[in-house]
């Protein structure tokens, strides 16, 4: 941590320790690890809790790596709009098991 003066003149440690930023290499491995992590089924939150980021962060993340990358339309693209829809395609099935409206 690095130190600084406080209003009184004494020297304290800083509160909250700063974090370093990430190069291209960091970057780019934390968004493996994050669509790695959706591609399994994880949630924003969990995700965010992980990589010590807020779950808006991560959200923010995706949508820009999605909007960059060109979009296949092969198994892979198919395979990760289909794992991101899981918890509300089985929400529904569990209510259309039960009768629900």
């Amino acid at each position: 941590m690095l130190p600084f003066f406080s209003k009184d003149g004494r020297m304290d440690q800083d509160p909250q320790p700063r974090r370093r930023r990430l190069n291209l290499f960091g970057r780019t491995e934390r968004r493996k690890r994050i669509f790695a992590r959706l591609s399994e089924g994880w949630a924003y939150d969990e995700i965010a809790a992980e990589e010590g980021v807020t779950g808006e962060r991560v959200r923010q993340m995706v949508s820009e790596a999605l909007a960059k990358r060109v979009i296949s339309q092969g198994e892979k693209y198919a395979r990760l709009q289909l794992v991101r829809l899981l918890p509300a395609l089985r929400i529904a099935g569990e209510a259309v098991a039960r009768c629900d409206r």
